[in-house]
């Protein structure tokens, strides 16, 4: 397959756009000039809830299928299948892998379409390089928007991209209802971020802010507030994040009573860190 269309934000039309911020927020309405990329991808299990309550016609992609580790292969020394092999062996055995991983992700998003024919748009939240790439996928119009808050070249993504063109051509093989037709999808990148300046990397505490405010209500889903539209972060949001992030660390990683305490780590074993293991003061 060639390489990936790639046209920029400012060619949708405004339909297409308003469209983009309805999905992104739960089919609520907001101002185009509002929209808010940053958390797309750790608002998606909440946004998936607020369609369901909605009925709202959105179609999720499973995260866990499609990271980046579906499609990378990345081989120990010490597998068994590549014992005895040449180099020349074991790069082909990589290859055949690779190609396999491939086709299994494409298989996967090409069959997600078609059972998501009936939804207006798909929403996909790839993981690449341990950072988050929201996708809004319109199968049927032959369209893909990418919001990345780190604004990562399309280059580095190439290869989803590309599983993505296979998975469209799966759809349209298999005879997915098609309402404009291209022989390959459109793919918009470089969507401006209202909420994180290009070259910042906040994108990490507000997904830890998101997980601090809602993180009461995961018993209960049906309890989710609506999301605030804060467009700022302050120094008091990010203490109570690093606040919470040290509690946790303290209590369940580093304390003998831990869920997360390695019993046969250094903080079990060194009587140095005898106070830290054993501390049962209340932390500030």
């Amino acid at each position: 397959m060639g390489p990936t269309a790639t046209y920029p934000t400012r060619t949708m039309s405004t339909r297409h756009q308003v469209i983009v911020v309805q999905a992104r927020n739960g089919g609520k309405r907001m101002r185009v000039n509002k929209v808010i990329r940053t958390t797309f991808p750790v608002r998606k299990g909440m946004q998936y809830m607020d369609a369901k309550k909605l009925k709202e016609p959105i179609g999720f992609l499973d995260p866990t299928r499609i990271c980046q580790t579906q499609h990378t292969v990345q081989l120990s020394p010490q597998l068994e299948q590549l014992k005895d092999k040449t180099p020349e062996e074991i790069a082909e055995y990589k290859k055949g892998l690779h190609k396999q991983k491939l086709i299994n992700v494409a298989q996967y998003i090409g069959r997600a379409f078609l059972h998501f024919q009936n939804k207006r748009v798909v929403l996909a939240a790839y993981n690449f390089n341990d950072h988050y790439i929201g996708l809004i996928i319109y199968p049927k119009h032959c369209t893909v928007t990418v919001l990345d808050p780190l604004d990562y070249s399309h280059d580095s993504y190439k290869q989803f991209l590309t599983i993505l063109q296979y998975a469209y051509k799966y759809y349209k093989f298999k005879g997915g209802e098609q309402i404009r037709s291209r022989e390959k999808l459109l793919v918009h990148t470089y969507w401006p971020c209202h909420k994180q300046p290009r070259g910042t990397v906040l994108s990490g505490y507000y997904a830890c802010e998101f997980l601090r405010v809602n993180g009461r209500y995961r018993v209960n889903p049906e309890d989710l507030p609506r999301e605030e539209q804060q467009t700022s972060f302050d120094n008091t949001a990010i203490k109570n994040i690093q606040r919470d992030l040290y509690h946790f660390i303290h209590r369940e990683c580093c304390h003998v009573e831990g869920k997360f305490f390695d019993k046969e780590g250094a903080l079990a074993t060194s009587d140095k860190y005898k106070n830290l293991r054993e501390c049962s003061n209340a932390m500030p």
